[in-house]
């Protein structure tokens, strides 16, 4: 569960009573809007207003941290968890829930760059409840992030020993959150995964694709070594990590990886066509054609082997035929980057009209800021191509 989920299903419980009224009815209001809507702003009137009926209550200030975190907003949502700890404190409130608060600050305290005062918040927080897996957890991750790495190892150890079992939950949720978006805290939740269980094979995989699409590349390919090393035999690890160190610029062991994904499982396309490239970049031009044409032979819809095979007749100099590749790759999926290389082609062949047609088409399609840039660029060549046949 994601920790603003967490903590409304944690406040929603704690209301659980007798039927509210006045400010106790719109913070269980408060608390609906946010279980259900995708706007958590809709919350933050109710939770003013009931702060503004009852001070005293820190229950609302933890809730409307929640929106202030929720709206980008970390300096009001530290302000609000501030209070809320202050109040908790006096009369002492359960261990378990101060902890909860003091790790829900921790969280806030990381985003704006206080580590000490996240550390100390965590510590208070084991203290308080020994078990708290996910305080082991923050503070382990903390902690290696500052270098002090035998007590961060001391940490995991502990959320091994108090929740081990709960690997696969901080995976799935890890799922939950990357397919809403949110990258950062979805890698959060998979290393979690990874501390509690260091074979959870499925959350290495995971924390290596989500390196890629964070262009972490060097990263990505230390998290499939050791997805390779638990599974030595599968395939398509093999063919993940030959990605990641193609991406790193890291060509020859590529090529040994996409060729041990071919002889454990000859028959995906994909692969060929990924070995295809490799070897197009090492400037192995027979190797790179004929895993193209294996990979068309094999799936004549793979995007890729079209779309590497027309970037190599374009390299050869052969236009018409990279052309029509190209366009064939297009077809199958409008890539920006078969997108671009159809541009490319297209304003070689001194055509910069539908040269420029390409390229916008490529940057309609493109959500990669480097690839975007460099589109831009060849989107101005074109432009000044055509300026110049006049």
């Amino acid at each position: 569960m994601s920790p603003r989920a967490a903590a409304v299903a944690l406040l929603l419980h704690a209301c659980a009573g007798p039927a509210p009224d006045g400010a106790d009815r719109l913070y269980r209001e408060a608390l609906f809007r946010l279980s259900r809507s995708p706007d958590p702003g809709e919350a933050l009137p109710l939770l003013d207003r009931a702060v503004g009926m009852d001070p005293a209550r820190p229950e609302f200030y933890t809730a409307r941290a929640l929106v202030h975190a929720a709206l980008g907003r970390p300096n009001d949502a530290l302000a609000d968890t501030t209070s809320a700890i202050g109040l908790l404190r006096r009369p002492p409130a359960p261990p378990a829930e101060l902890a909860f608060v003091l790790l829900r600050r921790a969280a806030i305290e990381v985003q704006l760059g206080a580590a000490e005062d996240a550390d100390a918040d965590l510590t208070e927080a084991v203290r308080l409840s020994p078990d708290f897996t996910e305080a082991y957890l923050h503070r382990a991750r903390l902690r290696r992030r500052a270098g002090r790495v035998e007590e961060a190892e001391r940490d995991a150890a502990e959320a091994r020993r108090t929740g081990a079992s709960l690997a696969d939950s901080f995976y799935n949720e890890g799922v939950r959150t990357l397919n809403g978006g949110r990258r950062g805290e979805a890698e959060m939740l998979f290393a979690f995964a990874i501390d509690l269980d260091p074979r959870h094979l499925k959350a290495h995989v995971a924390l290596g694709r989500v390196f890629m699409e964070g262009r972490r590349f060097a990263e990505a390919a230390r998290a499939f070594d050791r997805a390779v090393e638990l599974e030595p035999m599968r395939a398509d690890l093999r063919y993940h990590r030959g990605g990641a160190r193609l991406a790193e610029g890291r060509d020859g062991e590529a090529i040994s990886d996409y060729t041990r994904a071919i002889e454990l499982d000859p028959g995906q396309a994909s692969t060929f066509a990924a070995r295809g490239t490799a070897h197009h970049r090492r400037g192995d031009t027979e190797k790179a054609r004929a895993d193209f044409a294996r990979a068309i032979e094999i799936d004549p819809s793979c995007q890729a082997a079209w779309a590497g095979s027309g970037m190599l007749f374009h390299r050869l100099g052969l236009l018409d035929e990279a052309e029509r590749r190209l366009r064939r790759a297009a077809e199958i999926s409008a890539s920006p980057d078969a997108l671009q290389a159809l541009g490319l082609v297209l304003l070689d062949k001194g055509d910069p009209d539908r040269a420029a047609d390409a390229f916008r088409m490529a940057l309609l399609a493109c959500r990669d800021e480097p690839l975007r840039q460099a589109i831009e660029g060849d989107l101005e060549r074109a432009k000044r191509a055509k300026e110049g046949r006049k």
